[in-house]
């Protein structure tokens, strides 16, 4: 706005200077407001770092690990007891599958990796194509 186009006299002024007041007031309050609502979120973040810090820690033990492979080969060897017979090569078809597609998304060699190297070395020169 220009000069020209603004109401001239003291009521004017007084407006204005009470409106930068209140816009002034606001923006203080919305930067407290979401100071507040970051120190909740940090909060709320490091308390989940730290169960998973536990987690990992306990992960890291060799005797959970064990008790885990005891638990889980404990529910495959029930399961397949209840599947019928020709449900159980099915069962370890979709296990198998599972732990390679499980390995190679740990970063582990599995069956995305191998994937990518057959299909990378089909690519080079010399190579006899699958």
């Amino acid at each position: 706005m220009s000069d020209a186009a603004r109401p001239a006299g003291p009521e004017a002024v007084l407006r204005r200077r009470q409106r930068k007041h209140d816009l002034l007031l606001a923006s203080r309050l919305a930067r407290g407001q979401a100071m507040l609502a970051f120190d909740q979120l940090a909060g709320r973040a490091d308390g989940m770092a730290l169960q998973v810090l536990r987690v990992r820690a306990w992960l890291s033990n060799p005797l959970v690990v064990a008790a885990g492979g005891a638990v889980v080969g404990l529910g495959l060897v029930l399961t397949l007891r209840r599947v019928r017979r020709g449900g159980v090569v099915r069962v370890l078809r979709w296990g198998w599958l599972a732990w390679r597609l499980w390995r190679g998304a740990t970063g582990q060699p599995g069956l995305l990796s191998s994937v990518r190297q057959r299909t990378d070395r089909a690519w080079q020169p010399g190579h006899p194509v699958p």
